[in-house]
């Protein structure tokens, strides 16, 4: 081994500290939704499906958003 190169050089590290931006706004929507979702409850199935719901809200919002554009399909 000579002295330029380094043990483990093919081992590299990335700086991902400014790529999550968008798991915050997922994080803050999640606990909004969730806290919607189970106002609307009456039993413990319907909560159920409201944490389900919750954990899929971008997803409802994407549907509500094109079904006002284009209608009912």
């Amino acid at each position: 081994m000579s002295k330029d190169t380094k043990p483990f050089s093919f081992i590299t590290f990335t700086d991902n500290s400014q790529k999550h931006g968008g798991s915050a706004v997922y994080g803050l929507g999640f606990i909004g939704s969730i806290l919607y979702f189970l106002q609307a409850t009456d039993s413990f199935w319907d909560g159920l499906a409201g944490i389900f719901q919750a954990l899929v809200w971008p997803a409802y919002i994407a549907y509500t958003l094109l079904e006002s554009f284009y209608g009912v399909v």
